[in-house]
């Protein structure tokens, strides 16, 4: 595949640097026959085969960039285990110690984002087990703990683009539509 995109792109390059060394010739020879003119013109066409040259390399760069974050990717997510549905007791143990930080303020603040994003899905995972297995009373405190975690992402979050300066930019963007 690699090769397919490399000739497909690399071919049209030769061609291009083939015809600016012609270019090249040409105004070597004008200079020596003292005709500006068609010096200039040469001088024009190699510009003009040098914008060509940039945007075939940038193809050339943006395919290999494509095929790099592909193969990353793949190899990224064959390296991760299968995610397992957690287990009806596994979410009570964790609706239990969960729900008992929910009561300090400073424990919970001192939760990183990205556990309490974490925590988020796993609260989602665990409302539809306990919602299988008719633990109403888990269920509703599933459905609980992901609107606090929410609530503090949000937050912190509102926090973040207050000191940065950003609320302004974010209603305009917001009102022109970009979301």
């Amino acid at each position: 595949m690699l090769n397919t995109i490399l000739n497909e792109e690399v071919t049209p390059y030769r061609a291009l640097t083939h015809h600016a060394i012609n270019q090249l010739q040409i105004i070597v020879s004008a200079m020596e026959q003292h005709e500006p003119k068609h010096a200039l013109t040469a001088c024009k066409r190699i510009h003009e085969l040098a914008d060509q040259m940039r945007a075939k390399i940038l193809g050339i760069e943006t395919a290999v960039l494509v095929l790099c974050v592909c193969v990353f990717a793949t190899t990224f997510a064959m390296g991760q285990d299968v995610k397992h549905a957690p287990t009806a007791e596994q979410c009570r143990a964790d609706i239990a110690v969960w729900k008992a930080e929910t009561n300090s303020p400073t424990t919970i603040n001192a939760i990183p984002f990205t556990t309490l994003a974490m925590r988020t899905e796993e609260m989602g995972d665990c409302g539809h087990v306990l919602l299988d297995v008719h633990d109403h009373d888990g269920w509703a405190w599933t459905h609980t703990l992901v609107e606090i975690y929410l609530r503090k992402m949000v937050s912190r979050e509102g926090r973040f683009i207050d000191a940065q300066g950003l609320g302004v930019k974010f209603i305009d963007e917001d009102a022109k539509g970009t979301r």
